[in-house]
């Protein structure tokens, strides 16, 4: 008889690893012609260093009916100067960047909220920046858009 000590798993091989995916939302805002709403996602595959995360907005314009996109807001003619100014401003978040010196990689998208402050674009961990600085947002006035927006867009950011 062979009395060697074994261990023993109580869970069955195909259930060792754990997955999960979480979705969350909220509302930001909404108004008489604007809703703005938030989703939060989350997932981990097993074996994975860490989950997955990031944001995801909706603004959605009730007059159309429709969610807005870049090409409802701005000139798409002028889209250097819609990154010029996004660049811009990521220098304050700069610490957050991958290289703050090289800010070429950063352009608008279609991720995006609009806000009192103007339009926000969102970059999710490891788009722009480390995992560890998390979802970087950067803030672009209606200011300094100026030449750049159609008239729905001058209508709806501030």
């Amino acid at each position: 008889i062979d009395e060697t000590p074994r261990l023993v798993s109580s869970i069955p091989e195909d259930n060792m690893y754990v997955s999960y995916n979480w979705v969350s939302g909220s509302l930001i805002s909404q108004s008489s012609n604007l809703i703005v709403y938030k989703s939060f996602f989350e997932n981990y595959s097993a074996g994975a260093a860490h989950p997955m995360y990031g944001e995801a907005y909706l603004n959605y314009y009730i007059p159309t009916k429709k969610e807005l996109k870049l090409a409802d807001l701005f000139i798409m003619s002028k889209k250097s100067a819609i990154n010029r100014a996004i660049r811009k401003n990521a220098r304050k978040v700069s610490n957050a960047l991958y290289n703050p010196n090289d800010l070429s990689g950063i352009t608008c998208h279609d991720d995006f909220y609009l806000s009192p402050k103007g339009i926000t674009f969102i970059y999710q961990p490891y788009e722009i920046g480390p995992f560890a600085a998390g979802v970087i947002e950067i803030t672009v006035s209606k200011a300094q858009l100026t030449g750049c927006l159609t008239a729905l867009g001058k209508k709806l950011i501030k």
